[in-house]
């Protein structure tokens, strides 16, 4: 009698098969993240933390010292920078730096506006993305 030899494993075919299909899902799962928009809403949300610290930090200025300097509260839209004097290190440890266009010694890329009426003052983030208004206070 013949003895039929059985072969243990898979052919070549569903090997490439099985490797295909999870080529595919690995595919599918980085497409259903979308890792752009996640890291555009995490910067986005680091936007958020310092604006509201430097619009904290400006109203913890004011209520102790009665005002700032015209140079930091201008009634058009300036850079933060122009307040470092004055909020760094009493109100900041250091001066927030936007996660994509802030500039070490030149632009926070964070605005601060004085309302020339009512004397409020507002904060926004400059560069924030996926068309996001990020602001603390009267902007």
């Amino acid at each position: 009698m013949k003895e039929r030899s059985i072969n243990k494993g898979f052919t070549l075919i569903e090997l490439i098969i099985a490797l295909v299909i999870i080529a595919f899902l690995v595919v599918m799962v980085i497409v259903a993240i979308r890792p752009g928009e996640r890291l555009a809403e995490a910067r986005n949300s680091q936007r958020t933390t310092h604006v509201e610290s430097i619009y904290a930090a400006l109203e913890r200025a004011i209520f102790q010292e009665g005002t700032l300097p015209e140079s930091c509260l201008d009634t058009t839209a300036s850079d933060v920078i122009d307040c470092e004097n004055n909020l760094v290190p009493h109100y900041l440890q250091e001066l927030p730096m936007d996660p994509s266009c802030g500039e070490e010694g030149q632009s926070t890329g964070y605005l601060v506006k004085k309302d020339e009426t009512t004397g409020n003052i507002g904060v926004k983030a400059d560069c924030a993305e996926r068309e996001r208004e990020i602001e603390a206070g009267h902007w």
